[in-house]
Order: C-alpha cells, then sequence, then structure tokens
C-alpha cells in the first residue's frame, strides 16, 4: 500500500472519530436553555431538602438553592419567560397543552403562605413578613412554571421551573429551593393514526361507550377549606382529585418527592395526632375516628401510579 494511500486512510478514521463527537458536544443539552438564578448553589441530591415538584416529569433535573426570598425568585422567572399567570387548575390545563407543543408561551401558578395555619409558628411568620410581599399582603410560599416548544420532527421540547420557600424549611436567612427540568416528549403515534384517519380494512364502528372517560380536574381548595397545613413543596394533583371524590365525600390528593416517613412525621407534629398504620399507608384522623374520619390525612408510598420522582401521595379526605 502507498504512502499517499495509508495518509488518507487515516485522515478518514480521524475525521470519523473525532468529527461526529465534537458536533454533538456542542449542542447543548435542552436543560441549558432554562435561565438560572445568578448565583444559585447546586442542592444535594438527597432528601434533606423538600423540593417543589411540578407535576409532569422530565428526563433532566436539577436543584439549586439561592440566597433570595421567593418573591424575588418568582419575578425573575416571570420576567426572564414572560410568563403568564393562571390558576392552579388552569396550570394543570397548561402541562397538558405543553406536551401536546400547543401551549403559546409560558405559564406559572403561585401558592401563598397561610399565616393562620400552625405550621407557621409565629416567630416565623413575623420573619416571613419581613420581606418584601408579592403582592399586598401576600407572601409565596411555592411557585410553579412551564412552556415548550414545537420541533420540526414533531417532538416538543418541555421545560419546568419550581421554586419552595425555603426559609420555611431552614427557618434562617431568606432563601429558596429552585428546581429546573427539561426534556424531549415523542410524538404520539396513536394519536398521529387517528388524524391519518383509519387504517385500511378497519371500520369505523362509532364511539366506544366503554371506553373510560378521564374526570375533569378540581382546582385546589383554599387552605380553610383544605383543613389542614399543605406540606411543603407538594403539588396538586386536580384529576385525581376528582376521581377519588364521591357524593359527599370530597378529597385532595397531592404529591411529593420526600419519604412518607418524613411526610408523616410532618403531619404527626403540625397536627398533633399520632397515625394509625392501614393497610395502605398511615391514616392520621383529624376529626373523628379511624377507619373513617370526618376529616382524615393518609400518606402512602407511590407503589407506580405515578412516576418515580413522587415517592408519596398524601390524599386529604372530607366526609360526612
Amino acid at each position: 500500500m502507498s504512502r499517499r494511500v495509508l495518509l488518507m486512510t487515516a485522515l478518514v478514521v480521524l475525521m470519523g472519530t473525532a468529527g461526529a463527537p465534537a458536533t454533538q458536544a456542542e449542542k447543548p443539552a435542552p436543560i441549558e436553555e432554562i435561565p438560572l438564578y445568578p448565583g444559585a448553589t447546586a442542592a444535594p441530591e438527597d432528601d434533606s431538602i423538600s423540593v417543589p415538584l411540578l407535576g409532569f416529569t422530565l428526563d433532566q433535573e436539577r436543584r439549586y438553592i439561592v440566597k433570595a426570598a421567593p418573591e424575588t425568585v418568582v419575578h425573575f422567572y416571570q420576567q426572564k419567560l414572560a410568563a403568564r399567570e393562571v390558576s392552579a387548575e388552569q396550570f394543570e390545563e397548561a402541562i397538558g397543552q405543553a406536551e401536546d407543543g400547543e401551549l403559546q408561551g409560558a405559564r406559572m401558578t403561585l401558592a401563598f403562605h397561610d399565616f393562620r395555619s400552625p405550621s407557621l409558628p409565629p416567630p416565623l411568620r413575623e420573619e416571613i413578613k419581613k420581606r418584601e410581599p408579592f403582592r399586598q399582603v401576600q407572601w409565596v410560599s411555592m411557585a410553579r412554571f412551564v412552556w415548550s416548544r414545537l420541533q420540526a420532527d414533531g417532538t416538543v421540547l418541555q421545560f419546568g421551573v419550581g421554586l419552595l420557600d425555603g426559609q420555611t424549611l431552614k427557618q434562617r436567612e431568606p432563601g429558596t429551593i429552585v428546581s429546573i427540568s427539561a426534556g424531549v416528549i415523542e410524538p404520539d403515534d396513536e394519536s398521529a393514526d387517528e388524524e391519518e384517519g383509519l387504517s385500511e380494512g378497519e371500520e369505523d364502528e362509532g364511539p366506544d361507550d366503554t371506553a373510560p372517560v378521564k374526570p375533569k380536574p378540581v382546582a385546589e381548595p383554599s387552605p380553610a377549606a383544605l383543613g389542614v397545613p399543605r406540606y411543603p413543596g407538594a403539588s396538586f394533583d386536580g384529576r385525581g382529585s376528582a376521581a377519588m371524590s364521591s357524593g359527599k365525600e370530597h378529597s385532595f390528593v397531592y404529591r411529593t418527592g420526600d419519604r412518607s416517613e418524613k411526610v408523616v412525621a410532618f403531619y404527626e407534629r403540625e397536627l398533633k395526632k399520632k397515625g394509625t398504620k392501614t393497610e395502605g399507608g398511615v391514616l392520621i384522623a383529624v376529626k373523628g375516628a379511624p377507619p373513617r374520619p370526618e376529616l382524615g390525612v393518609t400518606v402512602q408510598k407511590n407503589a407506580g401510579t405515578y412516576p418515580a420522582d413522587v415517592k408519596t401521595i398524601i390524599t386529604v379526605r372530607h366526609s360526612g
């Protein structure tokens, strides 16, 4: 083999091994598109802190701690993302629109501190009130953002930001827990088939009356209507709440990434009630006696009903 052929062969090998990875390395991961609050530091990956759940799960996630009040951090993301504030129920609908690539712009929803809640002792309430309010007499306890972008190949890039008041967790100086998430959502092949019509040989048999009907999500209750402290960082499941409710019994379902033992300890401390072990988890009877109290909190481990980042399901049930 000639020297010229050897040199050309070596050049081809180098181009094949070095060229492609370099191109891939230059392409940033979707999560890099999310703006990060200045001065944010990486948060521990364990469960030593509560992390805000967005209500959806994406491939990439990072957690940070910033030394700024949540009101300031919310304003930062609201301006950076040009996000429009909506109710908790409208936010759940926006999540579905984002997954389909149909959401126009970013949406945000807020939860504010209830100073009547026993989970906020008087000294902590006064410390929170020293911060600049988000609006008149309203201080942020949690915030969620969602937005997406439809790609030319039919995939959807979806993004999310969750914020949680760190002062209520550390009870020190103001701070905020920040969780950012991003991921690529592939197009739904079944939906595509439906849009293209019936495949060859199939007949339209009309609507399927046996198909399950998804309940319409209910709005998150006010702190007074909930009747118990809201677990820090938990996300409300409006559709699950609707499915669990019937007749005069109303259930409000929340999801958290914290371990069930930590959640039980929180409610036993805040409600000053001991939990009772049941087949599904732990029941804390607030009003009335087990197994069907007038007001109760059930804490259960996620057994696969929700994505893996959801470790615990909290159900606040009103009956009677």
